[in-house]
């Protein structure tokens, strides 16, 4: 699929309770004897305007952290099993952290957290 994409996305819609409670979703499992009294999530999302994404392939070295938020990098990491915790922990983090390293001017720390190991993609998320 290259080219610019227009598509719709969507978006965290404010709820009241959110000025009580922070936004959440819960990733881990719950026994089933607790999930009639724990919800998983308070998000609720709301479609957007139709929105153009553009494609950036041939542009990447336009784009700046400082300017845009965001930088592209191109890596070959050594990892193949992204399910193996410590191989990513000790080979993928100190790739990263490297690469972090080479882009990023001023890099006192880098620390990676709240990382996980998906089994798969939920089926609700749509990759383009």
């Amino acid at each position: 699929m290259a080219g610019d994409q227009v598509i719709r996305l969507n978006y965290l819609q404010w709820q009241a309770i959110y000025a009580e409670e922070k936004p959440y979703q819960v990733f881990s499992n719950i026994s089933e004897k607790d999930s009639a009294i724990q919800q998983t999530t308070n998000l609720v999302f709301q479609p957007g305007e139709l929105e153009t994404i553009h494609d950036a392939r041939g542009i990447e070295e336009t784009f700046d952290l400082d300017t845009e938020g965001f930088k592209f990098a191109t890596h070959q990491t050594r990892v193949c099993n992204f399910k193996d915790r410590r191989l990513v922990e000790g080979e993928y983090f100190q790739e990263m952290e490297q690469l972090l390293r080479k882009h990023v001017q001023d890099v006192d720390q880098v620390y990676f957290f709240d990382w996980r190991v998906l089994p798969a993609a939920p089926a609700t998320i749509k990759f383009i």
